[in-house]
């Protein structure tokens, strides 16, 4: 499938759509067309700036939309592009990508084009947790890539058959609220301009995955804009700075690694012999609801049966329960024989695991507030 088509979408930052399409020119393409999308806004140096680009790799068009469309219709507006190609690699001005980007779009969209359980293809990889924002490292395999049951926006592919499913969902549900879908808490709270609210709960409404690659074709460079208020760092993921690969390991869904909506990794029901029926995950510290479950796996304190306990040592944080690591910090809880428990791990030590206590104490040291830091340390442990 070589019917693939680049498109970059923009609205009223030149340096922003500037600096995506340098990292482009930088880029392993043959060739490939660029088509950039750009809704209208109070001034046209967009447009100048996009009709005076050179793209080198095959043909270049422009769309200029007559009135502003707001960014979720704007960036939907885009599958239509799907009746002429095959596939598009969407990529918002706030993006850049790796040199590597493209090779790695085309050979994961033949390998899953024709692959129903798959709703798109990410770019990108996140280095934290997108509801909790905690630290999040995915469980290497030997493949390339890893599925998770969230939708992409920092660089992603859309294929015809997979987004059409999705758009048809979407002119079905539109005009909810998704209040009756489950495990999209925070995602329910996005406002109206929000598109990718929808692409979340369309797959986990449908148990549908993206594609994921462990290492990131692209990073997010959260610039000022329609749904942030200045500019951020903490979105950017290391790039992977390789020009070309000859072969990627690609696993057939469900094989390799598989994550949920909340981040968890769904071998642990296997790997603890209990069902997804009878069983909740929650090892990402998620604010997900416990009833109707009767076992429970997680690092929160409750008064419950403990079943098994896990040690809060190897990364991620799956693994402990995955090579039996047994200690404290992980807890199977039996809620069906409510029991007082009074000693668990300490939120000192949790948060050491978490969040790589030497970073902070590095930050500490550099700003010069090391020594009170150490002192109120001190302190806390004294009051236990």
């Amino acid at each position: 499938m070589e019917n693939i088509a680049i498109v970059t979408v923009a609205y009223n930052r030149v340096k922003s759509l500037s600096r995506l399409l340098n990292s482009l020119l930088c880029a392993d393409i043959d060739n490939a067309p660029l088509i950039i999308s750009i809704d209208k806004s109070n001034t046209n140096e967009v447009e100048r700036y996009a009709n005076d680009f050179i793209w080198p790799y095959g043909e270049k068009k422009i769309i200029t939309h007559k009135e502003n469309l707001g960014l979720r219709k704007h960036i939907l507006s885009i599958g239509q592009l799907l009746d002429y190609y095959d596939a598009v690699i969407v990529l918002e001005d706030d993006i850049i990508v790796a040199p590597g980007f493209y090779k790695f779009a085309v050979a994961a969209t033949n390998f899953y084009c024709n692959d129903n359980n798959i709703a798109g293809i990410s770019l990108y990889n996140y280095p934290f947790n997108y509801q909790t924002f905690e630290p999040f490292d995915a469980l290497k395999s030997e493949y390339d890539v890893y599925f998770m049951q969230i939708a992409m926006s920092w660089g992603q592919v859309w294929m015809r058959d997979s987004w059409r499913r999705f758009y048809n969902w979407y002119e079905q549900t539109k005009h909810n609220k998704l209040a009756c879908i489950n495990n999209i808490y925070c995602f329910k709270d996005w406002g109206e301009k929000s598109w990718l609210k929808y692409h979340i709960a369309y797959c986990i409404d449908q148990n549908k995955y993206f594609v994921y690659p462990y290492s990131s074709y692209s990073t997010n460079c959260a610039d000022k804009g329609t749904h942030v208020t200045t500019n951020l760092f903490v979105f950017q993921s290391p790039l992977k700075w390789s020009r070309q690969e000859n072969t990627y390991r690609f696993p057939t869904f469900p094989n390799g690694v598989n994550y949920d909506s909340y981040n968890e990794n769904r071998c642990l029901y296997e790997a603890l012999q209990i069902s997804e029926v009878d069983l909740i995950l929650d090892l990402s510290d998620n604010l997900k609801k416990f009833e109707n479950k009767r076992y429970i796996l997680t690092t929160k304190k409750m008064n419950y049966q403990i079943v098994k306990k896990f040690a809060l040592e190897l990364r991620p944080i799956e693994l402990n329960v995955i090579m039996n690591n047994e200690g404290e910090g992980i807890y199977l809880y039996d809620s069906s024989n409510p029991i007082k428990n009074n000693k668990h791990i300490s939120k000192i030590d949790l948060l050491s695991y978490k969040y790589k206590i030497h970073s902070l104490l590095a930050i500490l040291n550099k700003i010069g507030i090391y020594s009170l830091f150490c002192l109120f340390i001190r302190r806390i442990i004294k009051q236990k």
